[in-house]
């Protein structure tokens, strides 16, 4: 293999296991703070799901992520409750 695609291999590898730390470390400050992630584990776009009124968004964008609102749905909780979330979308780079 050509010196040039093993460099931009080990580029490339280096990226996605960067994300997917991100993603992972991401994942669970959202879950703690009472967020859902719905996007697939690794994705480059994380979508999480956060109670409407939640300062999840604002203490994310103050990190300096890039919030895309895409926009309101309800989800079931427990036993028969219902949440209104606000579903939100965050890309995590290459």
């Amino acid at each position: 293999m050509a010196l040039s695609k093993l460099i931009n291999r080990g580029t490339e590898e280096s990226a996605t296991a960067k994300r997917l730390e991100l993603w992972d470390a991401l994942a669970r400050y959202i879950h703690d703070r009472g967020g859902f992630v719905t996007s697939v584990p690794g994705a480059r776009i994380i979508r999480i799901e956060v109670r409407e009124g939640s300062e999840l968004p604002i203490r994310l964008a103050e990190r300096g992520f890039k919030l895309n609102f895409v926009g309101t749905e309800t989800r079931l909780g427990g036993i028969a409750e219902t949440i209104e979330v606000d579903i939100i979308e965050i890309a995590l780079g290459k």
